[in-house]
């Protein structure tokens, strides 16, 4: 199951970065419907800075960026805050908590999430094998598919908690996620099989599948979805 880092009442944002998923004024006012408040800038109030997955050239280097390294500031002097989240993680932690107005609880929404690391993008990653394979599991089962990817050396410097895994300059983290709406009834089971068994079937790909399922603000979600692209394909150059 998918545990979220980020809580949203009476916690305070700020965004930096592009979004690649929703406009930045869509992603306030989803904290803001959440209970949470928008800052524009960082200091001693901030709990979460919210990082935009259209990554800049310069971070492969170490350059992320005025509110980025001042963050990197207040954790040298001992700070624990604020967090640093990526887009997809926040996008996460929007489908686990709903909204205040989230409508009725009729559906669910089941979310999965599969990650791995590709050591070397250049060599046996056969996207349109994995793209044939999500195109199909999307038909079959209705639900929505987003693709990610970043550079591991950031995603281990920003996200990682200082973890010991050593990754070449070019290694990737590329990231998956499956969105279905379906009856409140119905057992999430064949859903989440048939996503782990997408990759099971490709060689040379290890990585980590997490899921949950919410009842509770479905329908605001599956609204808020139709603001995001479907993507079936990752950029490793």
């Amino acid at each position: 199951m998918i545990e979220s880092i980020v809580t949203f009442p009476s916690r305070a944002f700020c965004f930096t970065g592009k979004l690649i998923d929703l406009k930045r004024s869509a992603a306030e006012r989803e904290v803001r419907s959440r209970g949470g408040l928008i800052l524009d800038r960082i200091n001693e109030r901030l709990d979460y800075l919210i990082i935009g997955d259209e990554a800049s050239p310069a971070w492969k280097f170490g350059g992320y960026g005025r509110k980025i390294e001042q963050a990197q500031v207040f954790h040298r002097l001992g700070h624990s805050l604020p967090i640093l989240v990526s887009e997809s993680m926040f996008l996460e932690a929007l489908a686990n908590c709903p909204c205040s107005q989230s409508g009725d609880i009729d559906e669910k929404i089941v979310v999965c999430n599969y990650k791995f690391v590709l050591d070397r993008p250049d060599e046996g990653f056969d996207q349109e094998v994995i793209a044939e394979s999500l195109a199909a599991l999307a038909s079959r089962f209705q639900c929505h598919v987003s693709a990610r990817s970043s550079w591991a050396t950031v995603h281990q410097a920003l996200f990682a908690n200082n973890s010991a895994e050593v990754h070449s300059q070019d290694a990737l983290v590329i990231e998956y996620r499956f969105v279905r709406h379906q009856s409140i009834d119905s057992p999430a089971t064949e859903f989440i099989n048939s996503v782990s068994s997408v990759f099971e079937e490709i060689d040379g790909i290890d990585g980590t599948l997490r899921w949950f399922e919410r009842t509770e603000g479905s329908a605001s979600f599956v609204r808020l979805l139709r603001e995001i692209p479907q993507t079936l394909r990752v950029t490793v150059s």
